[in-house]
Order: structure tokens, then C-alpha cells, then sequence
């Protein structure tokens, strides 16, 4: 499983991977996913702790059965906020 974001400059990173059991999460482009990742093992289930509007883009999961097929699937992303 290998999770990738694209930022509003069109710019494509894998944030997440899940292979063999071992997950692993990556700080994405210029860091903006550093500690806010949380990747779970059984599900598949990514979670952005704290999320801000650098954050808001099109997130991609990519699944590849044990077949050798791959699922794909996009999330549009988009981050709200309140004024104060």
C-alpha cells in the first residue's frame, strides 16, 4: 500500500507505505507532514494529526493485491477554518 499527496503546485510525494507488515511514514514535500503522520498497520487507515491548509490537496492511495493488481483511489483534501 503506498499513500502519495499532491500539493497546489502539482507536485507528487509518497507520504506513507505499508509493505510486508512494516509501515513507514515520510515527511513529504518540504516537510510539511513531519510528525503529523499516523499510518495504521491493520487498516490502512492514514490520519493527519493537527492538520493546517498546507495540508489540503489530493491525497492518493495506491493498493496492490496479491495478484499483482492495483487498486487505485483519490481523496480531495480540503482544510477549513474559523476566524476569531
Amino acid at each position: 500500500m503506498q499513500w502519495l499527496f499532491r500539493d497546489e503546485n502539482q507536485q507528487t510525494s509518497t507520504i506513507a507505505t505499508i509493505k510486508g507488515g512494516i509501515n513507514k511514514t515520510y515527511d513529504g514535500p518540504d516537510g510539511i507532514f513531519k510528525d503529523s503522520l499516523e499510518l495504521d498497520t491493520q487498516t490502512g487507515n492514514l490520519k493527519i494529526k493537527d492538520s493546517k491548509f498546507k495540508h489540503a490537496g489530493c491525497y492518493k492511495v495506491k493498493i496492490r493485491s496479491r495478484k499483482g493488481d492495483t487498486n487505485k483511489i483519490s481523496y480531495f483534501v480540503i482544510i477549513g477554518g474559523e476566524s476569531f
